[in-house]
């Protein structure tokens, strides 16, 4: 039975009740574009799906909702009705991860006409599957559970029901009073009985699982449940035959979470290709627009298309390149209604047909995990359309019957040696791109040596110095042999042990201090293949080319240079040497060899910055400083944080914002020259502080009173938001301590800097109101204003706000209507006396900062 969880606290007792004064604008109205309001607007209600972080987001559904439907045991979300002004609440409160609409489902088949069946087997589209050559190996579905969530499933003499439960709202029983889901189950599971007709894999365990109403219709919510339930309940395959236009992050994370526990999920492709006009005429859209419907949208689905008994498209079988096969879908006969049969097409139909065969599939071996059994049905298709997979047909029509494909795969490509010897020839190529591709067939000379579905393969145990005529042949796993592709190649007449000649005209064509740079010509030996580099009998590097940097050498150095080559076989020879110089250091212009100069490249980069350590860290930020190199050419330093970039700076220091609270973060601070040459980097690890916890009041008091309200432009009262958030990004603020008091700074100086420093260190109001107190008896103006610059910054930071001061406020009305109607806020809520406490969370300012101990109360 479907489970509701009702909720009937007054709403003026559900109000949240806090201690704290607050101005929290409800940023993040109609964010996702899914569910949005405004406090302007009249108050509708409307059914939602909220998606909570926490438990206090849980809480904060139960109690700003008019009633709650059902709570997901899988996912943390809650079905609920709200109202514009409740929905306003929900999607800004940082608790909430979002909210959706209880979007509108429809099954996806078209008229249902009843109809007699002349014999079991009779149908064409049981035919054109021919499930019979599995049941002829003992695979019939036996122990395989499928779970059909559409209409229900109603009692027939063909099916044999293994439980379920009805997700819609006004019935428990999963019984089908549609057709729809009746007719689905019948082409999945009617049992071989020698009446009637017969479905794909008549021996499953077929579930039942209601979500779709009488009229074909059904919610995001029924759907969800269904899909929760066919998870708990452990199904081995999952039949979606409906759909939506709307995409939803719920039903994608339900689906992706069902394929995660290893389900195999079939959904139907759409009928949205014809539509009609107002006259009731077809309408045929363009292939050039795609229509799949959710959820066979989504990766984790088999989206399927359906054909009809010659093997097209069905007209109005979505397109779109999320097909993955298409089944029959055109004039089907099924269990019906009132224990009869009826005839209908749609992709609804086409699924089916797809989740029997994979039935069968699995339990022939149960072995195979939904991803391989979603490769595995991909065998069974006979290539339509396009080559290969297309937005029509996907892979193709699938089928048990490979006799019924009579065509062969499309011929490899690219055909080409790869190497030889005496003995062996190695090929490789490009596979063709049909779905129904199984393997290559090798032959030399007219004899099939091997087989490979790769895309290379060596011929060995030839002749020496003897032609060999290879082919190439694709094939399928109907068994169908494309024509192939062939090449003539000849082994090799003896084994080469020979070392090709040696490069010619090797010379120093480059030097300067820190580089040798030489050039030679390569041998015309017909089995050359590259060189190889030593450096004082190291080898450096390989190229085939004819000139090559030595790079990294040390000024005013000699080096022994020698270049070998090699050939295809790999035979190397003694190689040719030669010495060079690299030129003095100071050398102005180092001179190429015949008297031409060139300026010396500079390869070296700076030295490190010195003394990196970390200056200062909060919840979301890390401020970092350094001592500069003293290098000549030094230009600037790149930031990274994790090893991502983050900015340049001439700068000695730098504040990284917009940082997750109490994480780890590596710090790199790499230098860089006037020649882009970059430094290794130094490296810090440093870690951001917890974010501040602000204590509320759980539990509303029995009756409200005082004032209350959100903030406005101006005014004396400081407070915090209950929820606080981490301080704003940014790329480059600078938002850090300032340096130790200078020698003689006065007393009330060393003092408003202490405050500061412990306001910014506990995340403390009452320390920030203690930090705004000192810093207003300062004297010294400009000193004072630095300082204002700073706790301006720490208030941004803990994301404080002000009420309206008392000019702001009508003298005519009470305090509390007063507040709302100056603020323009008509979220007011009221606010318990006894939780406001004078100088812990509520303060009063004079209009020179001081603090009034007795103005609250």
């Amino acid at each position: 039975m479907k489970r509701r969880v009702m909720y009937s606290m007054s709403r003026l007792t559900r109000k949240i009740i806090t201690s704290v004064l607050t101005l929290s604008l409800l940023l993040h109205a109609g964010a996702l574009g899914l569910a949005s309001a405004s406090p302007l607007l009249p108050e509708v209600e409307q059914e939602v799906i909220v998606v909570y972080k926490n438990d206090d987001g849980k809480e904060t559904v139960y109690s700003e909702s008019v009633d709650i439907h059902h709570e997901f045991d899988i996912i943390p979300a809650v079905a609920a009705t709200v109202t514009s002004t409740d929905l306003y609440s929900l999607v800004s409160d940082p608790n909430i991860e979002r909210v959706e609409r209880n979007i509108k489902f429809r099954i996806t088949g078209g008229d249902f006409k009843t109809t007699s069946v002349p014999s079991e087997q009779s149908q064409w589209n049981f035919q054109a599957v021919q499930p019979t050559i599995m049941w002829d190996t003992g695979h019939t579905g036996s122990g395989i559970k499928v779970a059909v969530i559409d209409s229900g499933i109603a009692p027939h003499p063909e099916l044999t029901i293994a439980g379920g439960i009805s997700t819609v709202d006004y019935t428990s029983d999963y019984t089908d009073d549609n057709g729809h889901g009746t007719h689905v189950a019948g082409i999945i599971a009617a049992k071989s009985n020698n009446s009637g007709m017969v479905g794909i894999a008549p021996n499953v365990d077929l579930y039942a699982v209601k979500s779709m109403d009488q009229t074909g219709e059904g919610s995001l919510q029924d759907v969800l449940e269904g899909l929760e339930w066919s998870i708990q309940n452990n199904m081995d395959i999952i039949n979606l035959s409906l759909g939506t236009d709307t995409h939803s992050q719920l039903l994608k994370d339900m689906v992706d979470r069902a394929y995660a526990q290893g389900i195999v999920i079939v959904g139907s492709a759409g009928n949205s290709q014809t539509t009609e006009d107002n006259n009731g005429n077809i309408i045929h859209v363009p292939l050039s627009t795609y229509t799949i419907n959710y959820p066979a949208k989504y990766d984790s689905v088999i989206a399927v298309a359906a054909v009809d008994a010659h093997q097209a498209r069905g007209d109005f079988s979505s397109v779109g390149n999320e097909v993955e096969i298409a089944a029959p879908g055109v004039d089907v006969v099924s269990s019906y209604l009132n224990n009869g049969y009826a005839i209908s097409s749609g992709t609804s139909q086409a699924a089916p047909h797809i989740s029997g065969m994979i039935a069968l599939l699995k339990q022939q071996d149960p072995g195979l995990t939904n991803v391989q059994l979603r490769e595995e049905i991909r065998k069974y298709a006979i290539d339509l359309g396009q080559p290969g997979r297309d937005i029509e047909f996907g892979y193709g029509s699938a089928t048990f019957n490979r006799s019924l494909d009579q065509t062969a795969p499309e011929n490899i490509t690219n055909l080409h040696v790869t190497g030889k010897t005496d003995s062996t020839i190695s090929l490789a190529w490009t596979n063709p791109i049909n779905s129904d591709f199984a393997s290559n067939n090798i032959y030399a000379n007219h004899v099939q040596i091997g087989s490979t579905a790769g895309q290379s393969f060596t011929l060995t145990q030839l002749q020496p110095n003897t032609s060999y005529e290879i082919s190439i042949k694709s094939t399928d796993w109907s068994g169908n042999e494309a024509a192939g592709q062939t090449i003539t190649v000849a082994t090799l007449d003896t084994p080469d042990t020979t070392a090709p000649a040696e490069v010619s005209d090797l010379a120093v064509s480059a030097t300067a201090s820190t580089y040798v740079q030489l050039s030679w010509t390569n041998p015309l030996d017909p089995d050359f293949s590259k060189v190889y580099l030593y450096r004082d009998g190291d080898k450096v590097d390989a190229t085939t080319g004819t000139t090559y940097k030595f790079d990294g050498l040390t000024p005013d150095t000699s080096y022994h240079f020698v270049v070998k080559t090699v050939d295809l076989t790999g035979n190397i020879s003694s190689g040719l040497g030669i010495t060079a110089s690299t030129q003095a250091a100071d050398s102005e212009n180092p001179a190429e060899p015949g008297g031409n100069e060139f300026p010396v490249v500079d390869t070296t980069p700076p030295a490190e910055v010195t003394q990196l350590a970390l200056e200062r860290a909060t919840s979301s930020s890390l401020q970092v400083r350094w001592t500069l190199p003293t290098d000549p050419d030094f230009a600037k330093v790149k930031l990274y944080i994790n090893n991502n970039f983050i900015a340049d700076t001439t700068a000695a220091s730098y504040n990284f914002t917009g940082l997750l609270a109490d994480k780890t973060y590596q710090i790199t601070v790499k230098t860089v020259d006037n020649h882009g040459n970059i430094s290794s980097g130094a490296t810090l690890t440093a870690r951001t502080l917890a974010a501040p916890v602000v204590n509320v009041p759980s539990t509303p008091p029995a009756s409200g009173g005082g004032s209350g309200g959100s903030s406005g432009p101006s005014g004396g009262v400081i407070q915090v938001p209950v929820n606080q958030t981490p301080a704003p990004t940014g790329n480059t603020a600078q938002v850090g301590e300032q340096g130790e008091a200078e020698q003689g700074t006065s007393n009330l100086a060393q003092e408003a800097k202490d405050s500061l420093d412990q306001a910014r260190t506990s995340q403390s109001v009452r320390d920030f109101v203690q930090a705004k107190i000192a810093i207003q008896g300062l004297s010294d103006a400009e000193l004072r204003q630095e300082f204002e610059q700073q706790l301006e910054r720490l208030k941004e930071e803990l994301r404080i706000q002000d009420l309206p001061a008392k000019k702001e406020l009508r003298s005519t009305l009470p305090v509390r209507i007063s507040l709302q109607v100056a603020m323009k806020s008509a979220n007011y809520k009221y606010i318990d006396p006894a939780s406001l406490k004078p100088g812990a969370n509520i303060f009063v300012l004079n209009s020179k900062g001081e603090s009034l101990e007795d103005a609250v109360g």
